[in-house]
């Protein structure tokens, strides 16, 4: 989270406002602040490789109100859809670097015993695709479903786990004769830093706020 809170410089410039300086200040920041959401998302856009209508979406603006110090802020979501990660859970390594989340998916191979512990999940060449490059959603489930039909007795499943010697390597599907590679395992990724998160909102106010009080003052004065 990044906040975006009044400044020094332009305190004389509101004092000609008296009470009605707090309702301006605001108002600047709540600006800067969709400014900054706003040039997020254009970064993002440029640094993933097809980001995701949720991805874009996860950047929101806490509002900042009238007082004596207002600050709003800028931050990732914290709330999750249908079991899934949620988009801090996703963003956080893109931000800092380091190691992600395992997904829903995972922890579900995993809880069937298919997903060795320490161990994540790759597309295979046999992977269907949605339009951002991810493994398709009903793939997944279609997955998940015939491994768990396999779990509980069911011969001859179209998904199975591939293993080298003891060791589970990926899950792999029967498409006629041939044997196709869904999914491989792997050990935990390891992100470096992409989006420049902060940097990112500072700009944006180091740019906007001082102008966006100006346009404040005036409309309060006009």
């Amino acid at each position: 989270m990044a906040d975006i809170t009044g400044i020094d410089e332009i305190a004389g410039v509101l004092e000609r406002l008296g009470k009605d300086a707090p309702k301006a200040l605001a108002d600047a920041i709540n600006h800067t602040s969709n400014q900054a959401r706003q040039a997020l998302r254009q970064e993002m856009q440029s640094v993933f490789v097809s980001p995701t209508p949720f991805t874009l979406n996860a950047i929101a603006v806490d509002v900042a109100r009238p007082s004596d110090d207002p600050e709003g802020s800028v931050f990732v979501k914290d709330t999750a859809r249908n079991g899934s990660n949620t988009p801090v859970d996703w963003l956080k390594p893109q931000v800092f670097g380091g190691e992600r989340a395992q997904k829903a998916s995972e922890r579900t191979l995993h809880a069937l015993g298919v997903l060795p512990a320490g161990m994540y999940t790759v597309p295979g060449k046999a992977a269907r695709r949605d339009s951002y490059g991810n493994m398709s959603r009903g793939q997944i489930i279609e997955m998940i479903a015939s491994l768990r039909r396999s779990k509980n007795g069911a011969k001859d499943e179209k998904y199975f786990v591939i293993r080298r010697g003891l060791d589970a390597i990926g899950i792999a599907q029967r498409v006629g004769k041939s044997v196709q590679v869904v999914v491989a395992f792997t050990k935990e990724p390891n992100y470096n830093s992409k989006l420049k998160y902060d940097e990112v909102v500072e700009r944006v106010a180091d740019e906007n706020l001082e102008a966006n009080v100006d346009k404040a003052v005036i409309r309060l004065l006009s």
